[in-house]
């Protein structure tokens, strides 16, 4: 499958890739937690018919540079998006934001609402509380880190398979993509600041006050 080339640009000492697509009004695609911009694979290209479409991969994903300085909360991400923004002579925008990165965008809207024009909001974090039981466990310290040694066993074909079973419709999912997503999941040093992502947003109780006042 046709895959967009990787550009680099310096994001406040950030070594930070994306893509970027088409002609028109802005898009920028904001990935989930763990995820990066081969998320966005499916979507890409049919938004660039009709828009300038940017996918970036957040602090701490992707082949973006991941210092463990950085808080990783809800609000330090949206700052790095604006930051990003601002880096590529986005003045304004449409967010589209998955999970995590749809936390992102609402904080955005909320702190900084002259950068947004249209949002679109996917399984977004941020609207509730209450997370599912495997995130809660992961955010354990200790329980986490034994939990993604399990996920991660298994051969190559055998993660696959449930890399393409994260998907509702598999049938709408080129087989090329599930090797490019799963890859991007074992890239180096991403393991720690997954944690640390996870962990600034999520306890056992579920979602943190903490992360939910810059949205409410």
């Amino acid at each position: 499958m046709k895959v967009p080339t990787d550009r680099m640009v310096d994001v406040g000492g950030v070594n930070t890739r994306y893509w970027v697509e088409g002609a028109g009004s802005p898009v920028v695609l904001i990935h989930g937690l763990s995820n990066s911009i081969e998320h966005w694979l499916l979507n890409i290209y049919a938004l660039a018919a009709e828009h300038t479409v940017y996918a970036l991969d957040l602090v701490g994903h992707g082949r973006t540079d991941k210092p463990l300085s950085r808080s990783y909360d809800l609000s330090d991400l949206a700052g790095f998006v604006i930051d990003f923004m601002d880096a590529v002579g986005i003045e304004r925008a449409d967010l589209i934001g998955h999970s995590l990165g749809a936390g992102v965008a609402l904080v955005i809207a909320e702190t900084s609402s002259e950068r947004v024009h249209r949002l679109v909001l996917v399984d977004s974090v941020g609207l509730a509380v209450d997370v599912g039981i495997v995130l809660r466990l992961v955010s354990v310290p200790g329980v986490g880190e034994v939990l993604a040694r399990i996920a991660l066993q298994g051969d190559f074909q055998k993660q696959l398979k449930r890399q393409r079973a994260i998907w509702p419709d598999t049938h709408v999912v080129p087989e090329e993509m599930i090797p490019l997503r799963y890859e991007a999941t074992r890239w180096e040093d991403i393991r720690q600041t997954y944690f640390k992502a996870l962990r600034a947003s999520i306890n056992f109780w579920g979602m943190r006050r903490t992360a939910l006042q810059p949205i409410v």
